[in-house]
This record gives C-alpha cells, structure tokens and sequence, in this order.
C-alpha cells in the first residue's frame, strides 16, 4: 500500500515514482512528483518552508504534518503543525508515531536480505523452496523478484479493493483466496506493483525464522537500531503517542477504520516517528545490521528478462528526476500517508509523517526548499510547444472537480485510464480544495518547453500546479506528473 488507491496506473499521474503505470490513486491527486525542475535559485528560510507546510495542511485539510531533514544521519530540523488528535485536541509532537504504510517494504526486504546474509534464503530461489504447497505459477517467482515486484504475481489490493486491510481472515485463509486470483505475467517480465509481494515475503520470514514477523522486526532491527518507537502497528494495542488517523468523507474529517496485520503485514503495517527515521537513515548511510555490499542490493534497480532496467530495488523505487540520485518511498494506510526521500549524494534526507489518508506526498518539494542546490533553472512561460496538447491540459485541469461526468477515457491510454477510473471522486475532492482554474501556461527552462515532456503551469484559485505530461502517438495522455508549486 502506498499514497496507493486502487490502480498502478495511477502511479504515474500522482507521483512518486511509482513513476510507471502502477501507484493508487491518492498519490495522483496530491502527489509532489519529483521533478528536475523547481523554484527560483535562493535558500530557503523558516519562513518559507513553514508557509509551504500551512498552505498543505489548509487546501488539502490535514490534521498534522511533521517533517523531519536528516543531514549525515542526525536530525537537523523538524517542523510540526496541526493536531494528533482532534477530539482530544492534542498538538502534534515529533515523538507522535505515525503509521508509514509502504515504506514497510524496505524493512521487510532487509530483513530477508539479513537471513540470506545467514545463509539460510537463497535471493535467487523460487517462492515454492519456502512456502511449499503452492501451485507452480504461484511458487515459480524468485525472492528477488518479489522484493522488486518484477514477480507476475497479482496485487491482492486492486484485486480485493482497499477495505481487504480492514479484515481479519487467518493467514491459510488469506492463502487460499490469493491462490484464486489469475496471473497474466511470467516472473521477470514486467514490473508491476504488487502487495502481494511484500504479504508472501513476510510468510517466508516467519517460516524460515520460526517467529512471527513482528518478532522478527522488533528482535533484529528495530531493538539493535535504537529505534524505541517502532514496531509493528497492532490497532488492538496500546502504542504510546500514536498520533489518530483521519480521512475525508464529503469534505468532512471522520476517524479511519485501522488496517489490521491479517491483510497488511510484510507490506504496510510499520509505525514510527521522524526521530526513528533518522536511526534508520543511519543504517542506509553506514550498515551495521548487514554487509555494505548486500545492503547496496537494495538500493540497485532491478533487470527484467529482456534486459530493460526498472525504477525499484528491494523496497526503494530509484529516481532521477533530480540533479543527484535519489531514493524514494511513500507510503499510504487508512489515515496516514508518508515519504521518505533520500539525496545520498547531498547526505540529505527528509521524512513527511501525515495523518491524512490520500494527503499529499511533499517531500521532494521540502528536499529542494532545504536544498538549494536541488533546485533546476526556472521554469519560464514558454511559445513553444504543441497546441493541442495545451487545450487538452486545459480541457483536463478545466473539469477535473467534475472528473466523472467530464473526463472521457479516449483522452487516457488504457492503463492510465485503468490506474485512474476507480479513483476519479477523491479526484474531484482534491480538485474542489484547490479551487476554480485561472490559467494555464505552457512553461520551460528559459522558456523552451520539453517536447517529449511538456510542463505546464497550472494556477488555480488556492494555489499553483506544475504538470509534466507524456502523450502517446495517438495523442491520449501517458502519463501525468504534477507537483504544488
């Protein structure tokens, strides 16, 4: 689960990398994208970010947001606003814990790359070796291919709808139904973002370790790591300082219905705060849990059979969108959506903790804010560029609080269209908070609009977009990247 809604496809439109056709909807809506481009060359200054943060939490109604940048793996600054919990009116504290949803992935993936340190997983053998029973498309997949989601197998979550989180079936059950579902796809021939992966990763933890996953974590990496605030989110349980998650419903903020660990362990069930998160940057930073070369596994993009090369590792997507390599995971669970972003060659890090479902992924505008020299030239109005694509940019932003009337699937390519249709009424809610539309501008660095990826400016009534698109030979939309400006 990540700023994950429903379809991959929708990976695209919203942003994270979840950069292909494969990341839930919440994240197209709200998503900061990382974008190459910027803002103006100047350092950022209290001010600045601390308006950035407010304008957030007001346009899209976030209860609390806590940011935490990471220099040389301390915590350098942390900023708060807002409420952990509204009934209780209690303010937000960087010591709340916040559940992180899919950033789970990456200590799951560490963990089974710490057992195959020990010699007992094989990365490059078949699922089957440690879960026998399975049928043979089912138990063909190699553990590397479920840590890079190149596996074939099914996502459970588009499947089963996002409320499969909600319940509590025995995990022979849960099995049994994942067993039911088609796959299409031969291992290692495509990459497609899969909960599954992560589900089936955690079962091979606790057979191979013999304790339960969340044993397994709290016992050999959050207890050695110092991390004293996280663990397994257990909803039953009594976690002290967790911050209440919340969601919109008809622009109103009610109390989310928790995930429980039947449904998301392995893959969305972590909680913790920014202070944690910097004793984990540490361990990315210098290993100690693990051999720096094994630990670096993670962190490679993964080949498909054909040879092509994939945006994700083991649990972190690679981006290059910025003017230095960066790594990157959002995640997303019934109340909570958060990022973790980092620059290693700047020896940055930023974490966003948010108690929103579907709120915005902010942490690459944050990165560049602190950062200066992250930041791109300008993006100036530009005379260039395809003028059908500017009215259909127009025509799109125009009607996107009325998305399910207006928007027509022959403007999409089949699977952004796919990726997006199910997600279209939190479209217009995201839309309905930014406001009525007042312009649209075709933009570029000094002016010269990218013509494979054309940017735009789009200024509403609360607030400035910036969308990079990817039209098809056809002329259907590809993809959709955009980010608050």
């Amino acid at each position: 689960m990540t700023a994950p809604p429903s379809a991959k496809a929708a990976l695209e439109l919203g942003a994270q990398p979840r950069y292909l056709p494969a990341v839930r909807l919440s994240t197209l809506l709200f998503t900061i994208v990382l974008a190459a481009w910027a803002l103006p060359h100047a350092p950022v200054n209290a001010d600045e970010l601390d308006r950035y943060l407010q304008q957030q939490r007001d346009v899209y109604q976030i209860p609390a947001i806590v940011v935490g940048v990471i220099r040389g793996g301390q915590l350098v600054d942390s900023r708060v606003g807002g409420l952990a919990n509204i009934e209780l009116n209690v303010s937000a504290t960087p010591q709340n814990v916040f559940e992180v949803g899919s950033i789970s992935k990456q200590f799951t993936a560490y963990a089974i790359l710490m057992l195959y340190e020990q010699g007992k997983v094989e990365l490059n053998a078949r699922l089957g070796r440690y879960l026998p029973g399975l049928p043979e498309k089912w138990a063909a997949p190699t553990l590397q291919q479920l840590m890079s989601h190149t596996s074939g197998l099914p996502d459970f979550e588009e499947a089963f709808d996002y409320g499969v989180y909600r319940e509590t079936p025995s995990d022979d059950e849960f099995l049994k139904r994942l067993l039911t579902l088609p796959i299409e796809v031969a291992p290692g021939m495509k990459w497609n973002y899969s909960n599954t992966n992560y589900w089936l990763l955690a079962r091979v933890i606790e057979q191979v370790s013999g304790v339960p996953y969340a044993q397994f974590m709290q016992e050999r990496i959050f207890g050695p790591l110092g991390m004293a605030s996280t663990r397994t989110a257990l909803p039953s349980q009594i976690l002290m300082g967790r911050a209440a998650g919340y969601r919109l419903v008809s622009d109103r903020l009610e109390n989310r219905e928790a995930i429980q660990p039947h449904t998301g362990r392995g893959l969305g069930d972590v909680a913790t705060t920014v202070g944690d998160m910097a004793r984990w940057e540490q361990e990315q930073r210098s290993p100690r849990l693990l051999k720096s070369e094994t630990a670096r596994l993670a962190q490679q993009p993964v080949a498909l059979s054909d040879g092509s090369v994939t945006e994700y590792g083991y649990g972190w997507f690679i981006d290059k969108t910025f003017p230095a390599a960066a790594l990157r995971h959002d995640g997303q669970t019934a109340g909570f959506v958060a990022d973790y972003l980092r620059i290693p060659e700047r020896d940055l890090a930023v974490v966003v903790l948010t108690n929103l479902y579907g709120g915005p992924s902010i942490a690459a505008h944050v990165a560049r804010l602190v950062e200066p020299s992250l930041r791109g030239p300008p993006l100036v109005e530009s005379a260039s560029g395809d003028p059908r694509q500017l009215q259909r940019v127009r025509e799109l932003f125009s009607t996107a609080a009325r998305a399910r009337t207006e928007w027509r699937e022959e403007w999409f390519t089949g699977d952004l269209w796919r990726g997006i249709k199910a997600s279209l009424p939190d479209i217009e809610a995201a839309y309905r908070r930014r406001g009525s539309m007042r312009s649209v501008t075709s933009v570029g660095p000094d002016g010269v609009q990218d013509a494979v990826k054309p940017t735009y400016r789009i200024v509403f009534e609360k607030m400035t977009r910036l969308s990079t698109f990817e039209f098809d030979e056809h002329g259907k939309i590809k993809s959709i990247r955009s980010e608050d400006e």
